[in-house]
């Protein structure tokens, strides 16, 4: 017995597993079509960013057919009949006018019919456009925020340098989203965020790159029925130690000269045994590592004239002067001719090749 089958409508013959209803596809598309109403969507734009509104969230701006495109493919199965899904929408012209508050744009859906038929469907979609300012925007107009992130240096004392890295760094993690004013102080930095995720983000490298300390405090400002909690602004105080190469520290009660600075840890060479040691940036808040207040630096510089088993010799070309300093173990590489200064604790001179 065979399994073909008429078309109702044009009279061709076709499998009966090809047919719709009785209707070969071409037949089904022209008489019964795919769509119990034409499609249509409507778009919430923020005018002042582009960012648009979807159930119930703001996403970062697009292009408007984009955006159509996006909704469509949400939203569509509300506009087919049952036999039918969406595979893809390709919106294929510019969004166009066509009257007062409605405009039109044409796509091309790719659709399943009956679960066995890929069709291509051309149709005008009506579209209808909002404007409508996002809490970003609206948050950025009354400077309203969720998390105040307050950057400061310590000791506050040459601290452009490494203000310059922070702010990088906050460009580098592509977060500007989130971020809804930066404040440069004297004395640091604020960043005031919209979300938690973002400067939680931020702030965790800071303590990984430069030994931070952190802490939180939070400020409720309204009751929220709805959630059944305070909303208000968490603070985050980040403070980050300042020791860059070629300071002069204190370690574990020993003088020393930073060698190298590098993702929250630092090398040092200590001066009274030429032993170089490794320490974290984050020692500074327990004080085993020290940047010591009452060193005094000889800026004057001397030539090294000779050396012995326990003296080096000391001569100020500029004005002659002669000058004995106790030679120890981290200057065992010193040899006539170098340059150097002295450093004084008050209680200990020790001699410091200078630095090219």
């Amino acid at each position: 017995m065979s399994n073909t089958r008429f078309c109702v409508k044009c009279g061709r013959e076709f499998k009966q597993e090809d047919l719709i209803n009785s209707l070969c596809v071409d037949c089904y598309l022209k008489y019964h079509g795919v769509f119990k109403e034409t499609p249509h969507v409507e778009l919430t734009i923020c005018p002042k960013c582009g960012s648009w509104y979807f159930k119930g969230a703001w996403h970062p701006s697009l292009d408007i057919k984009e955006v159509i495109r996006r909704e469509l493919l949400a939203d569509l199965h509300r506009f087919l009949y049952e036999n039918i899904s969406v595979i893809e929408v390709d919106v294929v012209s510019d969004i166009y006018k066509i009257n007062a508050g409605e405009y039109g744009v044409k796509a091309i859906f790719t659709l399943e019919v009956d679960g066995r038929h890929v069709v291509k469907v051309n149709q005008v979609v009506i579209t209808k456009l909002r404007y409508r300012t996002c809490d970003k925007c609206m948050r950025r107009t009354t400077g309203s925020h969720k998390v105040l992130v307050q950057v400061r240096f310590e000791p506050l004392e040459n601290i452009e340098g490494l203000r310059h890295e922070v702010m990088e760094l906050l460009r580098d993690l592509e977060i500007g989203e989130s971020i809804i004013e930066v404040i440069e102080l004297r004395e640091g930095l604020d960043i005031k965020f919209e979300d938690i995720v973002s400067p939680r983000k931020y702030v965790n490298i800071l303590v990984k790159k430069y030994g931070a300390k952190t802490s939180e405090s939070f400020k409720s400002t309204k009751y929220d029925f709805q959630e059944g909690k305070w909303s208000g602004v968490m603070t985050i105080s980040v403070r980050i130690p300042v020791i860059r190469e070629n300071d002069i520290v204190r370690y574990r009660g020993k003088l020393g000269i930073v060698k190298q600075v590098e993702n929250g840890v630092i090398r040092i060479l200590i001066l009274e045994t030429g032993e170089e040691v490794e320490a974290h940036l984050s020692e500074y808040w327990d004080r085993v590592l020290e940047k010591p207040g009452g060193i005094y630096i000889d800026e004057r510089v001397f030539t090294v004239i000779a050396i012995d088993k326990s003296t080096i010799y000391l001569l100020n070309e500029e004005t002659g002067e002669l000058k004995e300093a106790s030679l120890t173990p981290a200057n065992y590489g010193l040899k006539p001719g170098d340059k150097v200064i002295i450093l004084s604790d008050g209680e200990r001179e020790l001699v410091v090749k200078k630095e090219r």
